[in-house]
């Protein structure tokens, strides 16, 4: 595959997912990295950008219409009413924590990001709260994976990085509270290395 449309096609499909399409993108991603792994990674962040600018324009069709898109999700494989009131009760009581744990649950991200702009909650901070969701999707995805701090900037941040990693370990604390792991045995340090996500015994 012309690595230039396995880019366009991981961005186009990550866009539609977000918005009203219903296959995730792991699909044409599996099929990359099938045949090249580094191909795979780029075509991850072209999803990714994908998503993002699909969630901003959820977000704005929310602000705008909250009917009209609750019948066409209606229409999505997969979502059905209670998934839809759920989301709202969610974001109504939890505000950002809903956008931040809500698509661990298999919860499209689609609903989080239009019931934020239905709720006028601020876009900027829905579009912060995507870098520890990302953050902790990933250690999810990659549970009981030791994961360097380099790898969490290279697949959460997705630029390159000259700062400081002291960043990630910031957000692994505000991650920690979040979640009551206060004793660090979910989300764990691997000292001089990163960070691995384990079952609690």
């Amino acid at each position: 595959m012309n690595a230039v449309w396995a880019l366009l096609i991981a961005a186009a499909w990550g866009f539609a997912e977000a918005t009203l399409f219903f296959l995730v993108p792991d699909v044409v991603l599996s099929a990359v990295a099938i045949a090249d792994w580094r191909l795979a990674l780029w075509c991850c962040l072209a999803a990714t950008a994908g998503a993002l600018a699909g969630g901003v324009v959820m977000y704005v069709a929310g602000r705008r219409d909250d009917d009209g898109l609750r019948a066409l999700f209606l229409r999505i494989p997969g979502i059905g009413p209670a998934m839809l009131e759920r989301v709202t009760q969610q974001v109504a009581s939890r505000g950002f924590l809903a956008v931040l744990l809500g698509p661990l649950y298999d919860t499209p991200y689609k609903l989080y990001a239009t019931e934020a702009g239905r709720r006028r909650l601020s876009l900027p901070v829905l579009m912060l709260v995507t870098i520890p969701a990302r953050l902790l999707r990933f250690l999810a995805v990659n549970r009981g994976r030791v994961m360097s701090k380099g790898q969490i900037v290279d697949h959460v941040w997705e630029y390159d990085f000259d700062g400081n990693y002291g960043i990630v370990e910031t957000y692994v604390s505000y991650l920690r509270k979040k979640l009551g792991d206060t004793d660090g045995s979910l989300i764990q340090t691997v000292r001089g290395f990163g960070y691995v996500i384990r079952n609690r015994e």
